[in-house]
């Protein structure tokens, strides 16, 4: 993954969670219910309680439907707080709590924060001549660093004749 787009995912997701938590303190304040309506069924978003909700929402049929009886209909309120899932004939409804959500949007800053660090540590090294291992400057070295042991990369050999060779340029 190139690391301007990680970053870009990472940055995003970062104001993901402060849209959770604006949104998580909010719903404890208010209920928003907002309906888009569909070609078959309407389409409920909102949240209410610390938790985002949505779902598809019928209302079941005033007769009787396959010997059931008519009964109370699956609805935005009928949602538990919390992590829930409803569904029945007539629809089906989705409650996520927002600490949840924010879990969720943190996995990616988080990974960005590991994985790119660490390489741009590694690059950071293998650009001032140093060892990849314990940092120790390995410029005048051949083979081995001479602190840690550790075989000096062929590559980090390359970088030293590259600059070597710019700063005779000069």
């Amino acid at each position: 993954m190139h690391p301007r787009f990680a970053a870009a995912l990472a940055c995003a997701s970062a104001g993901c969670i402060v849209l959770c938590i604006l949104f998580m303190v909010h719903s404890y304040a208010q209920s928003i219910e907002i309906t888009i309506p569909g070609l078959a069924r309407d389409v409920h978003i909102g949240y209410a309680d610390g938790s985002l909700k949505f779902g598809v929402f019928e209302d079941p049929p005033p007769t009787r439907f396959w010997g059931w009886g008519r009964r109370r209909s699956l609805s935005f309120s009928n949602l538990r707080d919390g992590l829930d899932f409803r569904a029945d004939l007539w629809g089906w409804g989705v409650s996520i709590p927002f600490p949840l959500l924010a879990f969720v949007f943190a996995i990616p800053p988080a990974w960005w924060a590991v994985v790119f660090r660490a390489r741009s540590e590694t690059q950071r090294r293998i650009e001032l001549g140093l060892c990849l291992h314990c940092g120790y400057d390995v410029r005048a070295s051949e083979g081995r660093c001479p602190e840690c042991g550790n075989a000096v990369k062929a590559r980090l050999s390359a970088m030293r004749s590259v600059h070597t060779s710019h700063a005779s340029d000069f």
